[in-house]
């Protein structure tokens, strides 16, 4: 999914990349609301609000770990 998004981000024109994630943040916050189970609502939830810079950095680690 991490990797997904990145390359979203990177595709998009016209947008900053923080603005894409959080357009795609929103969206994922809109699937959570489909999970029945409250925990599995609650664990997409969490996912959901990983803040710009936590997912910049998590983005640029699992890319230096690729070119490794």
């Amino acid at each position: 999914m991490k990797i997904i998004i990145g390359i979203l981000l990177v595709t998009l024109s016209g947008c900053s990349q923080q603005q894409a994630y959080n357009a795609m943040q929103g969206n994922q916050r809109q699937q959570c609301d489909k999970h029945t189970n409250h925990q599995d609502y609650l664990s997409c939830m969490d996912q959901a609000d990983v803040s710009f810079e936590e997912y910049q950095r998590q983005r640029d680690e699992l890319l230096s770990d690729e070119a490794k």
